[in-house]
């Protein structure tokens, strides 16, 4: 479990989405070729939101910054969450980012992966998954 430190200012949670969202892809796609006709593409974006669970307690425990506000960070622990990035996506994607669009692909459920990763026969297929974000501190960190 990862958590980004982020500064924020006056913007919308949906932007705050989509600033994480491009450091995330950033990080983990940087290697990644362009997705060009022909060529596989082994990293896949999963568009749900997969839900904070106790990991989080772990993580917090091991962080004087999240100690400082861990009943503030607990609440926002919903195991039974039904979001997605779809906006955030959309956002990030919007006439700006266009490089990195062309090795990120676009959302997929887990059913469009297994698809995927089915036609292609071959167990080289991954999928990023990332946690729904949790704000805390009156906004300033994610």
């Amino acid at each position: 479990m990862i958590f980004f430190l982020i500064s924020s200012a006056a913007f919308s949670q949906e932007n705050d989405n989509a600033a994480i969202l491009k450091i995330i892809f950033t990080k983990y796609y940087k290697t990644e070729k362009v997705i060009a006709k022909g060529r596989l593409q082994l990293l896949n974006f999963y568009c749900k939101k997969a839900p904070n669970n106790e990991e989080v307690l772990e993580v917090i425990s091991q962080s004087d910054l999240l100690k400082k506000n861990a009943a503030e960070i607990k609440k926002e622990i919903i195991v039974g969450i039904d979001e997605d990035w779809s906006v955030a996506y959309n956002l990030l994607f919007d006439n700006q980012n266009q490089y990195l669009k062309s090795k990120v692909n676009a959302c997929l459920s887990f059913e469009e992966f297994k698809t995927v990763s089915d036609r292609e026969g071959l167990n080289n297929q991954r999928l990023l998954i990332i946690n729904k974000p949790i704000y805390f501190d009156n906004n300033n960190f994610a």
